[in-house]
């Protein structure tokens, strides 16, 4: 009888924010502008300004602070700007990241656990690798903390149950 391999953290977290930030930037110069607002617990800022992205960072340890979640939409209500926050990238944006991971990432086991905060990573994952299965893996550190009120929430939910 074989023995099926217990799933290897896959932590790709460092990787795919420096991808979306290219991509951001990539976007961000099509249409003519070079700033942003993100919020984050700081990898999210940290790469947008590698890339030389104006950023208006939100986090608690950022130049602002939040004092409540703040929605896709109270955040586009209150800064009028790109929204580069992890979890409410448009589509088509997760879907450059997605051919990006998959150009970097040589995956050769069948089943991974992803550490998961937004959801962003684990759903560009699995549009890069619709073969291989993901497990999302909350509150591993700051930066996978669950938050009820996060957008891909439900899309996380239906791919991953």
């Amino acid at each position: 009888m074989s023995q099926m391999k217990k799933p290897k953290i896959l932590d790709c977290n460092i990787l795919e924010k420096r991808i979306r930030a290219k991509v951001i930037k990539e976007y961000l110069l099509k249409i003519g502008v070079n700033h942003c607002v993100c919020f984050t617990c700081g990898n999210g800022s940290k790469y947008l300004r590698a890339e030389r992205l104006v950023v208006t960072s939100v986090g608690d340890n950022e130049e602002l602070k939040p004092n409540h979640w703040f929605s896709f939409f109270e955040i586009a209500e209150k800064f009028k700007m790109f929204d580069a926050t992890s979890g409410h990238l448009p589509y088509p944006l997760m879907v450059e990241i997605s051919k990006e991971l998959k150009k970097e990432l040589h995956l050769t086991q069948k089943t991974y656990i992803i550490p998961t905060g937004s959801g962003e990573t684990i759903v560009c994952l699995k549009m890069a690798f619709p073969n291989i299965t993901f497990i999302p893996k909350y509150n591993t550190c700051d930066s996978t903390k669950f938050n009820p009120e996060a957008p891909l929430n439900r899309l996380v939910k239906l791919i991953y149950g």
